[in-house]
């Protein structure tokens, strides 16, 4: 495919489909035009800003005033950095010139009078290792000889570099101070390297010699975050006993030709708690706290890294924190009912940190909405329920088996009676929506035609999500397995202050309709049957019946 046809697709699905066509400005512009720079930073900071999910927001905590950005404390490496992607699988790493971070964005807003103060907390850089913590096992010359180098040369601040298509061995003692555990942090480029402790391979770079895709290793791919100065960042927990360790870094050339740079850091257990300490220290003498939390998905339904621990010790000094997720799934939030306010930005793209800034400040009222059920713990889910073995990974004798049957997600929840933490759909606004006048109607083409009014009540434009669910009939129909509730329609409606609109949500008669393994055919679900439109599966503001 020529880089033509690339952009021609890209742009046919940016423009036509981005927010299923719901994107605010998104024209018709020619899907044969190349877009440009401008425009993609364009789609991705709309895309990103659109999507975000207000969770929780106690006592108008969002969005920011003027006053906010004048003492504001910004925690998290998300704050400082863009959390623009997850894991490192198959998916764009990302474009590191066209990021632009929460706190850079913030205090553009803010202007002259802002006063924005950052810490990371969990710094994923490391920082250097003092020349006296590194001890070198080989003479210089020699080392050289034999294609390897003392350690300091790499733990020096700018590294090592060699030219393109180097192989070569850094080795040496590290000296540490005290048993726990540490992060060695290997920043990576134009090379494949492998980290050595104590005879151990802890980790490396994750570019395969030979791979389908190349072999090539860029930033951002082994690790939440690129290194600050656009390197990749491996970064490996080991728990070391104090004294000496034999560390090895053995480096050979990516497939890009280009120059190899290769740098260790570390943190250890006292700087991490430095970091910690100092974090904490600048959000209790704040008037208002942002924090950045972030997930890749291991350990499951958790927030690695101790951040749990962190969000705990924040909130405790500052009750005026808010707290904004990078994740792409629901977790744990065991300080939740103690945060003034929750956003979820998922994994935002390279334009997430404008993004963040934009929804913070009121230059966007989220409208996002969860497209998961969030549950309180994993257990809560039908394939992690400790009651059905069976639908587990594992299964049982071997095999999983799906008895849920129909009723999974936010199915699941209602058929259970488990009350999620956020159900399915749930998403705040900075206004207030009011829902009036239902009427619910077969309509000619075999559906149902569902009419209601939709009233912005509150002092800002802003969108809704108008959400359209049915019920199964109250007597069971044989041969029919029915979700105890189903969406069957919905919308994002934009309604500026004070402004009423008459809404009209068709729904397809496939959702009437229920597959018989008897007839081998769709029949329709018989008798009297609830039809409910809410702002989320657990929030119904109006009720009918067809």
């Amino acid at each position: 495919m020529t880089q033509v046809e690339i952009d021609r697709a890209a742009g046919r699905v940016l423009f036509e489909m981005a927010l299923f066509g719901r994107l605010p400005g998104t024209t018709g512009q020619g899907t044969g035009a190349r877009l440009t720079p401008g425009q993609v930073d364009d789609i991705n900071e709309r895309t990103s800003a659109a999507s975000a999910v207000l969770l929780r927001n106690v006592h108008h905590a969002l969005p920011l005033t003027p006053d906010d950005l004048t003492d504001l404390a910004v925690i998290g490496p998300g704050g400082s950095q863009v959390i623009a992607v997850g894991k490192p699988n198959e998916r764009s790493l990302g474009e590191l010139d066209h990021q632009i971070s929460p706190v850079t964005a913030l205090r553009q807003i803010g202007g002259g009078k802002a006063h924005i103060q950052a810490a990371v907390a969990d710094d994923m850089d490391g920082h250097v290792i003092a020349a006296d913590h590194v001890i070198s096992t080989m003479p210089q010359d020699m080392g050289h000889k034999a294609g390897q180098a003392p350690l300091s040369v790499l733990t020096a601040a700018t590294g090592a570099t060699a030219p393109a298509g180097s192989t070569m061995d850094w080795s040496g003692d590290l000296q540490t101070d005290e048993e726990g555990e540490y992060w060695l942090c290997l920043h990576v480029l134009g090379a494949r390297a492998d980290i050595i402790v104590d005879g151990t391979r802890i980790g490396g770079t994750h570019a395969l010699k030979g791979g389908l895709h190349g072999d090539i290793v860029e930033p951002n791919q082994d690790n939440l975050l690129p290194g600050t100065d656009g390197l990749d960042n491996v970064r490996v927990p080991v728990r070391l006993t104090a004294g000496r360790h034999k560390v090895v870094i053995h480096a050979v050339p990516d497939d890009s030709g280009t120059p190899e740079r290769l740098r260790l850091a570390w943190a250890t257990p006292a700087t991490r708690r430095a970091d910690r300490d100092h974090a904490v220290d600048v959000a209790r003498h704040a008037r208002k706290v942002i924090l950045f939390l972030w997930s890749r998905g291991q350990p499951p339904f958790q927030l690695p890294g101790g951040q749990n621990e962190l969000a705990e010790a924040v909130l405790a000094v500052n009750p005026h924190t808010v707290i904004m997720l990078n994740t792409s799934q629901p977790v744990a939030l065991p300080w939740l009912d103690k945060a003034a306010a929750v956003m979820e930005m998922w994994w935002s793209g390279d334009r997430g940190g404008v993004a963040a800034a934009r929804v913070l400040t009121g230059q966007v009222n989220p409208a996002g909405r969860l497209p998961v059920t969030w549950g309180r713990q994993l257990s809560d889910y039908p394939a992690t329920d400790p009651m059905h073995k069976e639908r587990s990974g594992t299964g049982q004798d071997g095999k999983t088996m799906f008895s849920e049957g129909v009723n999974i997600g936010y199915r699941a929840f209602l058929k259970s009676g488990r009350k999620p933490l956020f159900p399915f759909g749930h998403g705040l606004s900075y206004s207030r929506f009011a829902y009036s006048r239902l009427h619910v109607d077969a309509s000619n083409a075999g559906g149902l035609d569902v009419r209601f009014r939709i009233r912005n009540s509150g002092g800002a434009a802003g969108d809704e999500v108008p959400q359209v669910y049915i019920d199964a009939p109250g007597a069971p129909v044989p041969g029919a397995d029915l979700a105890v509730r189903s969406l069957v329609a919905f919308d994002r409606v934009h309604l500026d202050a004070g402004e009423s609109r008459d809404i009209t949500l068709h729904v397809a008669p496939r959702a009437l309709q229920y597959w018989s393994t008897h007839d081998h055919a769709w029949r329709k679900v018989p008798g009297t049957r609830p039809v409910l439109v809410g702002a989320s599966s657990g929030d119904i503001r109006l009720k009918g019946r067809i």
